[in-house]
């Protein structure tokens, strides 16, 4: 598979594939410019070097569908890369990830080392470590050859490093999910903006601070009972930020990054004769339009996925220098199976339809009648129902 995809697809290095080797201790990325040929890449991997398909979701859909499927249940990014390695080679050095790790072996056999991390601060970690040698890392928590069908998993911090074993190749491909979704994660969006709803809100936030206090705090200016106060008088405002907390916008900001950063689901075949992709209006060979969508009050709708839009409120700056609030319906079926291959996606959502959004989306699972929709005429539901469909965002099932 990996043959075919070299050869009758543009893949680069870098953006698709890596060239890697770890030998003597030394960890190297060897890439070299432009497009990857299958005989230099083949070249590479009889040498000893691992190959390493970065986004293989965007060239093989069984794999998209399972990253979809997952993505579905987690509610955040899910990701993966394949690993090439040939016999008796190793790729990387011990490192740990950012990432919440599944280890699917495909082809082949590898001996995986994994360790526990160094230390508290090691633990669930937001950020990938650097390489370390084995002398670094300890005695593992694990020892153990993956076989086909095998799956390893590891959380955040966890070491790691696995050679293949003398005249046995190996082909897996790693999972992974939960990076920048943690607690930490969540506090960085909701802490700016409960910040500005007490500046707005507070008089005592937009005071001015005390004079001299450059003089009572810092690392060569310290005093220790003028800093002592600033301290206290800092803890105070903390503890008063905790009532302006705005955790609805937080999370709808993580909703929005969700909405870029993940792959568009993938769908059934009976889903997508109901969608916009495979049902609707047919151009037939005499130049015929065949198969309009005219649904009725007792059409039963849904939304196709859980994690399809995101709808939020936001106060948008003019061009004017006006601020315009705005109900946005922020969506992912149209991204791109490359991470951040399209732009963020959203549409604006008119006063008269905001109910009915609200409503279509706390229904789910359940279907619903056109007739169903809080709209106030006959013509609002008819339009939603349209807009939606159009945008893929709902199926709509034949009477």
């Amino acid at each position: 598979m990996i043959d075919e995809l070299l050869r009758h697809n543009v893949v680069m290095y870098g953006k698709h594939v890596d060239v890697t080797s770890y030998t003597n201790g030394v960890r190297e990325t060897l890439n070299p410019e432009g497009r990857a040929h299958p005989h230099v890449i083949w070249d590479y991997y009889s040498n000893g070097c691992s190959i390493r398909l970065l986004n293989p979701q965007y060239f093989i859909p069984s794999l998209h569908m399972l990253l979809a499927t997952l993505q579905e249940y987690f509610g955040c990014l899910v990701g993966a890369n394949a690993y090439l390695t040939p016999p008796n080679s190793q790729g990387f050095a011990p490192h740990y990830d950012d990432i919440e790790a599944f280890v699917y072996q495909v082809e082949g056999k590898k001996h995986w080392k994994v360790y526990k991390p160094r230390s508290v601060k090691e633990r669930l970690p937001r950020y990938s470590s650097p390489n370390f040698s084995e002398e670094e890392v300890g005695t593992p928590v694990l020892d153990v050859i993956l076989s086909p069908g095998d799956v390893l998993y590891f959380p955040r911090g966890f070491i790691h490093h696995a050679k293949t074993l003398p005249g046995e190749h190996s082909l897996h491909i790693t999972i992974s999910t939960y990076q920048k979704s943690s607690w930490c994660d969540l506090l960085e969006k909701v802490l700016p903006l409960s910040l500005k709803k007490a500046c707005e809100m507070d008089v005592d936030f937009r005071k001015g601070l005390p004079i001299g206090y450059l003089q009572n705090a810092g690392f060569a200016h310290s005093k220790a009972f003028l800093r002592k106060e600033l301290i206290q008088g800092l803890r105070t405002f903390v503890s008063k930020l905790e009532q302006y907390i705005d955790v609805d916008s937080a999370v709808d900001q993580m909703g929005i990054q969700f909405m870029h950063d993940s792959l568009p689901p993938v769908f059934t075949e009976d889903e997508l004769k109901c969608s916009v992709y495979n049902g609707g209006l047919v151009m037939k060979e005499n130049g015929t339009l065949e198969n309009y969508v005219q649904p009725n009050f007792n059409t039963k709708i849904r939304l196709l996925r859980a994690y399809l839009c995101r709808f939020v409120q936001e106060d948008m700056k003019l061009e004017n220098g006006a601020v315009e609030r705005q109900m946005r319906l922020y969506y992912n079926v149209d991204n791109s199976r490359e991470y951040h291959g399209e732009d963020l996606q959203f549409l604006l959502i008119p006063p008269d339809m905001i109910a009915s959004v609200h409503f279509l989306i706390c229904a789910y699972p359940s279907f619903v009648t056109v007739n169903d929709l809080p709209c106030k005429t006959n013509e609002e539901k008819v339009l939603y129902i349209l807009m939606t469909f159009n945008h893929h965002l709902i199926f709509i099932v034949p009477t």
